[in-house]
């Protein structure tokens, strides 16, 4: 979205063609940058050409040398007219109008096998919606599970899902948990911060903070570290959290083309100074390039947070009211009749 604004900015400022490459320190290491510059309907573009170019490549253009340069650019481009679909499932039981959408997007980059981006994510989602089903489930809270398509094309099937939504549907969301990307090599084991969310409102902040720290005790619960990353809006959580829709939402992801810390080694092992996913995005990306052990860990989180969100009796309270937050803290949001099902019956996906 920032990057559309930009070029529409320098268009009406009189600029004839837009390079774009991404100077963050932490993309030193990847390739072009994936500029979003298209509309919001496939009427809305820029009216002048728009080239994206890696962090070295980028930073040899913008270098003083090249200042007085003049650079002969020669692409091809086409466009081609395809339909993508987003696919649904949801329980019979738990009430409508505290629906829970459980997300993950189903496609991957053309040149990506598309294994742990993001087959990770939605075959987690996948079989904890087979668990639901062989335990006969019956949730307070109904629970839906979406696998979008075209995120890797901007987000646009769950763009296309919140923005389809009327005053009404929109208002029977009560959240959304996305994950993307859970398996990867040199992981991290990372929850989006709800809590350093500035561009919503204090109820979303609130709300999803509450969804962060759920998150968080599914880590804490098998006895493993985590590390607190900031929204992006680079997976379809940014589609629920986008201000007009403010659906509020909770992610976890084991990184991507982001760059290890010395810190974040010592936390975790692996290797510093290198990509969480070095296959991110390219044909390395198959089944050799998951690690199990950090792919059970973070579906186990997953399984945690979503069976606290789906029994809790008063959801809305539960996200938004403080009081009722502090007067359940000893306490499982759920009944106890609710709790003693879930025990009988927890969703089991992998050992930690």
């Amino acid at each position: 979205m920032l990057d559309k604004m930009k070029a529409r900015q320098a268009e009406l400022a009189g600029a004839t063609a837009i390079i774009f490459f991404n100077d963050d320190e932490e993309y030193k290491t990847q390739g072009p940058s994936r500029s979003r510059v298209r509309g919001e309907r496939l009427n809305e573009t820029v009216g002048i050409p728009v080239i994206s170019l890696s962090y070295r490549l980028g930073q040899q253009f913008s270098g003083k040398e090249m200042r007085k340069a003049r650079i002969m650019i020669e692409t091809s481009t086409s466009v081609t007219m395809s339909y993508t679909y987003n696919l649904f499932a949801e329980t019979r039981y738990g009430r409508g109008d505290r629906l829970i959408v459980v997300g993950s997007h189903l496609d991957s980059v053309q040149d990506g096998v598309g294994i742990n981006d993001n087959g990770s994510g939605s075959s987690t989602n996948l079989e904890i919606a087979l668990q639901m089903a062989r335990l006969k489930l019956k949730p307070v809270n109904k629970v839906r599970f979406a696998w979008w398509g075209a995120e890797e094309l901007g987000l646009l099937g769950s763009k296309h899902y919140t923005s389809s939504l009327s005053d009404k549907e929109r208002a029977n969301h009560s959240l959304n948990l996305n994950f993307d990307m859970l398996g990867s090599p040199n992981y991290i084991r990372a929850v989006y911060n709800g809590s350093g969310f500035t561009e919503s409102t204090d109820d979303m902040k609130y709300a999803c903070t509450q969804i962060q720290k759920t998150l968080e005790k599914g880590f804490a619960s098998q006895n493993v570290n985590y590390s607190i990353v900031p929204f992006t809006g680079r997976s379809d959580y940014g589609s629920f959290i986008e201000p007009g829709i403010d659906i509020p939402a909770g992610a976890l992801s084991s990184g991507g083309d982001g760059i290890k810390t010395t810190e974040e080694r010592a936390m975790y092992g692996g290797l510093a100074n290198a990509a969480f996913d070095t296959c991110y995005h390219q044909a390395c990306d198959t089944t050799d390039n998951i690690d199990q052990t950090v792919l059970g860990q973070m579906a186990n989180a997953a399984v945690y947070t979503l069976e606290k969100f789906m029994y809790v009796e008063d959801l809305k309270a539960f996200l938004y009211d403080d009081t009722y937050k502090a007067k359940n803290d000893k306490e499982e949001p759920v009944n106890s009749r609710k709790r003693r099902a879930v025990r009988r019956n927890p969703i089991h996906l992998f050992n930690p």
